[in-house]
């Protein structure tokens, strides 16, 4: 005999949801990471672990990341693939304080194997998620998704994934804080790809993305970091290695953004700033000499950045 349907239950109607009040959704990271899961993907080398250990230290500072504010608070750094001494020399590196370091907890391999488990094995998603909510964290970085599978050889099995990653999706809508998972690209797809493509094809890993983000570097070394998600929207930034701090900074130069030379860049900002000038105006104003400024222009034109207007044969930036 089937179940009869209860009858004192009645589905939600449309006038209750249009009526409902709803907070707005914690934005970790303004306008890149919201609350819930998130994956940073990216070639191996590019410099996944040492973005996401910046973003860690943003954090359990209260400082900034990328230009933008960031509250304080806790974060569990699941360093799977970093022993002890190298993630001191990192975090030493990145300058962090004793008073950002205090709000730090980290898991290596090691620990995470014999205190929580590969994800897929019985049990091992219960532990991490009772191990989260005792600790009241903001973040929560998993270095990377292959280590907390390892030994799974398809991490696009749904029914393994979904399983392991749901509940932690969950617990991190219901609590406001972020779970990032950091992933491998198989293959590189060059400067335009973004990371729907390179992650979301992977319908295990779609089903609990609440935000997808991906780390490029094209040919010459530009870095870009691409970002989208149900609670953000798409953008990308240009950002550059600092040698010195050890931590991506934002490029905020519009030609730097844009990919230009110094000479495109300048030739453009000129542009920008006088309005439309001829050939011999642009030369004497930037001080490229015209041999070397004909194929700038040439590009920039081609390239759609500037427009030539052939009967006053004059160029200018639109």
């Amino acid at each position: 005999m089937s179940e009869q349907p209860n009858a004192i239950y009645t589905p939600t109607t449309g006038i209750d949801i249009l009526d409902a009040q709803h907070p707005d959704p914690v934005i970790v990271v303004p306008d890149l990471f919201s609350s819930g899961l998130g994956f940073l993907g990216g070639r191996p080398k590019v410099g996944k672990s040492w973005l996401a250990l910046q973003l860690a230290f943003s954090v359990t500072s209260g400082g900034r990341f990328l230009n933008r504010p960031i509250e304080q608070g806790k974060v569990l750094y699941l360093a799977l693939e970093d022993n002890p001494r190298r993630l001191q020399q990192r975090m030493q590196a990145q300058g962090w304080t004793y008073d950002a370091a205090q709000y730090l907890s980290v898991i290596t391999l090691e620990d995470f194997r014999k205190n929580i488990g590969f994800l897929h094995m019985r049990g091992a998603t219960g532990k991490l998620y009772s191990l989260i909510e005792r600790g009241d964290y903001r973040l929560v970085v998993v270095d990377t998704l292959g280590r907390a599978f390892s030994g799974l050889r398809d991490l696009d099995k749904a029914e393994v994934i979904t399983p392991a990653l749901s509940p932690l999706q969950e617990m991190a809508i219901t609590r406001e804080y972020l779970t990032l998972f950091l992933d491998h690209h198989a293959k590189p797809k060059g400067f335009n790809s973004n990371p729907v493509d390179d992650l979301m094809s992977s319908t295990a890993k779609s089903a609990v993305a609440d935000t997808l983000a991906g780390l490029y570097r094209d040919d010459n070394g530009a870095k870009k970091l691409m970002v989208t998600g149900r609670d953000v929207e798409e953008k990308t930034l240009v950002i550059r290695w600092d040698r010195l701090t050890y931590c991506y900074q934002l490029v905020t130069d519009e030609t730097q953004a844009m990919g230009l030379t110094a000479n495109e860049g300048k030739v453009y900002r000129w542009l920008k700033e006088h309005g439309p000038a001829r050939h011999g105006e642009i030369s004497r104003g930037t001080g490229i000499a015209g041999g070397n400024l004909s194929p700038i222009l040439s590009g920039l034109v081609t390239a759609e950045l500037i427009t030539y207007d052939s009967e006053g044969k004059k160029f200018y930036v639109e």
